[in-house]
């Protein structure tokens, strides 16, 4: 665990079942949750994620082990964020485990019809990665757009894969589908 001086938060990397993340927190809340890199699934399960207890605080610890479980991680967000990604991040919040939306249905479900290319920039700058599960979100024709970037694409798939989504619209397929 660090402290950052400049800002006040205490910060961690840890290894999570896919890729390592780097988790920044406050009292509060969350303030960020990033991936760091683009990993594959970790066949050793949840023995990796034992790195990190007595590192995060009891209530982000729960949290991180809850989502790697399938589960809400139930975590309060810190941060201020444009009013229509707000929207938008409380619509991805709700997509289930094992299930994907795509940037238009995200974007309809939030009013905005005509704003998929809006929603591909609140999940961009989306500072909540898997708390706010982006790695749900895919193009209309099933595609995975970039998750932290154009390499970040091996990590999503990766995601979906744990969370044993195999489909996506378009009819694409994670099991040998075009990215």
């Amino acid at each position: 665990m660090k402290d950052d001086v400049v800002t006040g938060h205490q910060r961690a990397e840890l290894p999570g079942l896919v890729g390592v993340w780097r988790l920044a927190w406050e009292d509060e809340g969350l303030v960020e949750l990033a991936p760091l890199s683009h990993g594959k699934l970790i066949p050793s399960g949840e023995a990796v994620l034992a790195e990190g207890q007595g590192v995060l605080p009891s209530w982000l610890w729960d949290g991180w082990i809850r989502f790697w479980r399938g589960e809400d991680p139930a975590v309060p967000l810190v941060g201020r964020v444009p009013p229509f990604f707000g929207r938008v991040y409380a619509v991805v919040r709700r997509i289930p485990v094992g299930g994907a939306r795509t940037y238009r249905q995200v974007a309809e479900e939030v009013g905005v019809p005509e704003g998929a290319r809006a929603v591909g920039q609140a999940m961009r700058k989306n500072p909540w990665a898997l708390f706010v599960p982006c790695h749900r979100v895919v193009r209309t024709d099933g595609g995975l757009a970039g998750y932290g970037g154009p390499t970040g694409t091996p990590l999503k798939r990766a995601l979906l894969l744990m969370e044993g989504v195999t489909a996506l619209p378009g009819g694409v397929s994670l099991k040998g589908g075009r990215p």
